[in-house]
């Protein structure tokens, strides 16, 4: 038998063009396929790494924030406890502001410009450390 390799049968032209075709179909839908996964989870990883860096940066702020509150939580519990000493032993108003005076311009660095020092209504007078002058009227029992 001569078999002619270079002839098809009838039709065998375009049904050998149709499988190919339907090949390259497949695989351009395949293909779509993994590239749309392959973006989910890209996006899914690059989800998950902003939301752990906005994690950190919100731990951060909070051990801040926290360090700032309990620095000046320890300062006043200090000067509160060496000022009820100097009123239990009798020392006077004005060695009481000489030193939350000295003690509130010694932390004033730590501490933004909101900082209003250390004061105090001692003996029925009020006292502050950094020389602020109540106005006429002012009343420090009545302030929150």
């Amino acid at each position: 038998m001569d078999v002619d390799m270079g002839k098809t049968p009838a039709g065998g032209y375009k049904s050998n063009r149709r499988s190919r075709m339907s090949i390259l179909l497949n695989t351009l839908i395949l293909m779509a396929v993994m590239a749309s996964y392959t973006s989910y989870l890209i996006y899914g990883v690059a989800v998950a790494n902003v939301r752990e860096a906005g994690e950190d940066r919100i731990s951060g702020a909070a051990a801040q924030i926290e360090n700032y509150l309990s620095t000046a939580q320890s300062l006043h519990w200090v000067t509160a406890d060496a000022v009820d000493y100097m009123t239990r032993t009798g020392r006077t108003n004005e060695d009481i502001l000489r030193y939350i005076t000295e003690e509130s311009e010694k932390h004033a660095h730590q501490f933004d410009e909101n900082y209003s020092g250390l004061y105090g209504y001692i003996g029925g007078e009020y006292l502050n450390g950094m020389d602020w002058t109540p106005p006429a009227g002012y009343d420090p029992l009545m302030r929150p």
